[in-house]
C-alpha cells in the first residue's frame, strides 16, 4: 500500500478508480459483524484517494452469480435463463450500501454497474450472444468490451478538468 500511495503522489493521476471483489462478503453475517468496520475503513482509503487526484470513482463489483456459469449453461443449454440468477442476490445489497455511504461520505463518484448486468429482477448469463461470466465471480474479455462505452460515459466526466 505504502508504494501505491508513494507512486501516486508522483504520477498525479488526474482520475483515480477503485474497485474491489465482494467474493467474501457474499456472507451476510460478515457486513452485519463488521459492516461498520468495512464502511470506516472504506471511508478512510478513500479520503485518501482524494487527497492524491482530483477525480476519484469507485467502481461498483459485478454481480456475483451463485454457479460457475459456463457449466451451468451446459448443463442447460436448451433452456439459458435457468443459469440467470436475482438482481438483489448478485449484488450483496448490504454490502453495496456500505460501499455506496464510504464513497458518499468521502465525495468520491460511486459507478453502479448492475444495471449494465441485469434487469429490474434477473441478471443476465448471456447478453445477446454474448457470455458474460468466466466463471463464477469474472466477466469474459467479451463482455468488458461490449461494456465499454458504458464505463467510457461514467467516467469521462470526471476527466473534465473545470
Amino acid at each position: 500500500r505504502a508504494n501505491l500511495l508513494s507512486w501516486l503522489k508522483e504520477e498525479q493521476p488526474d482520475l483515480i478508480i477503485v474497485s474491489h471483489g465482494r467474493y467474501d462478503l457474499r456472507v451476510s453475517s460478515v457486513i452485519e459483524d463488521h459492516g461498520a468496520e468495512l464502511e470506516g475503513a472504506l471511508t478512510d482509503f478513500l479520503r485518501t484517494m482524494t487527497t492524491l487526484a482530483p477525480s476519484v470513482a469507485f467502481l461498483e463489483d459485478v454481480p456475483r452469480p451463485p454457479m460457475h456459469v459456463p457449466a451451468c449453461l451446459v448443463r442447460h443449454r436448451r433452456d439459458v435463463n435457468r443459469c440467470t440468477f436475482g438482481r438483489d442476490s448478485g449484488a450483496l445489497p448490504e454490502a453495496r450500501t456500505v460501499e455506496m455511504r464510504a464513497a458518499a461520505t468521502a465525495g468520491v463518484k460511486y459507478i453502479a454497474t448492475r444495471d449494465w448486468f441485469c434487469t429490474d429482477s434477473r441478471c443476465a448469463a448471456i447478453l445477446g450472444n454474448i457470455l458474460v461470466y468466466a466463471d463464477d465471480n469474472h466477466i469474459t474479455n467479451e463482455i468488458a468490451l461490449y461494456l465499454e462505452p458504458f464505463l467510457e460515459a461514467a467516467l469521462v466526466p470526471l476527466t473534465t478538468k473545470n
